[in-house]
């Protein structure tokens, strides 16, 4: 009722005790759970036509005697409020079903639906009930009924239902709405593409879309939407349907498209593993493979099975936790059917799959990926996988984090990315200690600002220091940073013979900028980021991995190989120093070794424990103590 805006609905259950309990369970979730004042009562044949008229008028009046409390077992209340902010339920068996006029009702709820083996008459009165609240009213001329339905997308019991009210209106399949139960999270992205996933799987399971032209006539118009609607881009996952153009629209045909779903349907005819559910021909499926992104989306498609990664999790790292950022190649024996290579980033995957074990991170991760038992166990069985539950476990959610910054920043803005140590009084349940970085929150929280729930932006905005700091961080943003691709084309553009050097800051020529956007490029920053890509044993946090096919680009440029030269050689020289009393001691080589020997020994034996310094020359390398 509060996803549709409905305020008066009947609700047509069993028998007298199922109405009973739902009114009561009703009154105490609206007052417990989503602090609405709520209004319930009983219509049965037990009541006389003077008490069934008090409640009626009591259901359509403007004000009410509400009975509430505060816990399950609490005596209750009266008290006269507003039936602009109330929610009311009458609950009826048959005797709301006809010769009953209340054009205040908006909204009416099935109990249970008729089976198949019930009569037409059964159906039939599920439609009369409907009629409960189609009555025209003159607070609300333009009136729209909700039926709400409270079945899983297993119940076959909804088959006949559907297929009565389809046969009486041919486009009540754009009228199908999947609401969740979660009331607190249905804005978010995350929640409104899962409810629009489920009611397109609805709607293909029992096939009640109400479609005028036949099934190859449908598949040819989708694929023409298609190739029209996304000439360039891919369809993204969770991308909200497009209205379809005006020259593309037919009698029948739907006036909105997904792309992505449609997709989705159409795999199989590409790799025979997946499950059949749309059959396009030959000429459909050159017409799709024309588009300039299908490459991408067959790469994507090859190996998206969770089985797959899970199973190239087990075996390309059994022993070694992953690190961030870094990619592998499949092996060929791992690769499934219809696919010749792949990359597969087990850092992001296990980030994906988090939420199995911690499910406050579904939220985090909008591509949250589901695990069954099986799957499950197999990762748990991985040695290093207990301290990576561990860590997820000391994660603390948005919310939390939302508070401490409140409570530890309220009037200064966060500097820096130094952690700080949260206090004892605001420790989260469970915690001992804790750290965070302000600073480094904001910057996070900002990339998602817009997905985050209305009350948390509300007291991030309340801070005194956020417009200030949000304009500064808007200027930061306005210098368009570039992905990796574009700065090793960047590189490669603006120092072709000569090595950048750090610190040496250019603005990017605007030909080869994208949009034609402002950007300045530090090459001499990036090479040294990317430089470890060439040396595994000395990558860090701030390595920027590459492709192979970037990797190649750089080692194209006639300066790299000497630049790539000295940088080993200083590697290994810095492989070889260790710390000693805070100074660094450079190692040396066996022939350097033997050279000192006999240069600082010439007539004595060296004692064991005696330590000289070494003096630098043009000939020997050396450092001092």
């Amino acid at each position: 009722m509060l996803r549709t805006g409905s305020s008066r609905c009947i609700a047509f259950c069993r028998d007298k005790a199922e109405c009973s309990l739902l009114g009561e369970v009703f009154t105490q979730i609206c007052l417990r759970y989503f602090g609405v004042d709520a209004w319930s009562e009983r219509v049965t044949e037990e009541l006389s036509d003077i008490q069934r008229c008090a409640a009626l008028r009591r259901f359509a009046d403007e004000h009410v005697e509400l009975r509430f409390s505060t816990s399950w077992e609490g005596d209750f209340k009266y008290e006269e409020r507003s039936q602009k902010k109330t929610l009311k339920l009458l609950t009826s068996v048959r005797i709301l079903d006809e010769a009953v006029d209340i054009p205040e009702c908006d909204s009416v709820f099935y109990a249970n639906l008729p089976t198949s083996k019930c009569s037409d008459r059964a159906l039939a009165r599920t439609v009369q009930r409907l009629c409960r609240a189609l009555r025209v009213h003159d607070s609300k001329p333009a009136r729209v009924a909700s039926a709400f339905l409270w079945t899983g997308l297993q119940d076959d019991n909804v088959l006949d239902v559907l297929a009565m009210l389809k046969d009486l209106d041919p486009s009540f399949s754009s009228k199908l709405r999947v609401c969740s139960t979660d009331y607190d999270f249905m804005t978010q992205a995350s929640a409104l593409s899962c409810e629009q996933i489920a009611l397109e799987t609805f709607k293909e399971r029992y096939q009640v879309a109400a479609i005028r032209i036949d099934t190859l006539a449908l598949t040819e118009w989708r694929v023409q939407c298609l190739c029209t609607m996304w000439p360039a881009l891919l369809p993204k996952i969770g991308e909200a349907p497009r209205i379809v153009p005006e020259h593309l629209r037919c009698d029948g045909a739907p006036l909105t498209f997904h792309g992505r779903l449609f997709l989705n349907a159409c795999k199989a005819n590409w790799l025979p593993s997946c499950p059949t559910r749309v059959q396009l021909s030959s000429n459909q499926k050159g017409c799709i493979e024309q588009l300039p992104w299908w490459p991408a989306i067959m790469h994507k498609w090859c190996g998206t099975s969770a089985a797959d990664k899970v199973r190239w999790l087990c075996h390309m790292l059994p022993e070694q936790r992953p690190k961030s950022n870094g990619r592998h190649v499949v092996p060929p024996g791992l690769l499934p059917v219809g696919c010749l290579s792949t990359y597969f980033n087990p850092y992001i995957f296990l980030r994906q799959v988090s939420g199995n074990w911690c499910g406050w991170m579904k939220e985090k991760e909008k591509t949250f990926i589901f695990l069954s038992s099986e799957l499950m166990k197999e990762i748990e069985a991985l040695p290093w996988f207990p301290a990576c539950k561990t860590y997820w476990e000391n994660q603390v959610s948005v919310e939390v984090q939302v508070k401490l910054l409140c409570q530890m920043w309220p009037e200064h803005t966060p500097r820096g990315n130094v952690k700080c140590v949260v206090p004892v009084e605001l420790l989260p349940p469970g915690r001992h200690s804790m750290s965070i970085s302000g600073s480094h929150f904001m910057r996070k929280l900002m990339r998602k600002f817009s997905r985050v729930s209305p009350n948390l932006r509300r007291q991030v905005e309340a801070l005194p220091w956020f417009p200030v700091w949000k304009l500064a961080s808007q200027k930061r943003h306005d210098n368009y940073l570039g992905t990796v691709a574009e700065k090793v084309h960047w590189m490669c553009h603006m120092w072709p013979e000569q090595r950048p050097k750090q610190g040496d800051k250019r603005l990017v020529p605007p030909e080869i900028a994208p949009r034609r956007m402002a950007a300045s490029f530090d090459g001499g920053l990036f090479l040294r980021n990317i430089a470890p890509n060439w040396c595994d044993w000395v990558k860090t946090d701030t390595t920027t991995s590459l492709t192979p096919d970037l990797i190649a680009r750089a080692e194209a440029l006639p300066w790299f190989p000497d630049f790539l030269r000295n940088r080993r050689k200083r590697w290994e020289v810095k492989s070889r120093t260790q710390q000693v009393s805070g100074n660094i001691v450079y190692q040396g080589t066996v022939a350097e070794k033997v050279h000192w020997m006999c240069h600082m020994w010439p007539e004595q034996r060296p004692k064991r424990s005696k330590r000289c310094l070494v003096r630098a020359c043009s000939k020997w390398r050396g450092s001092i103590l």
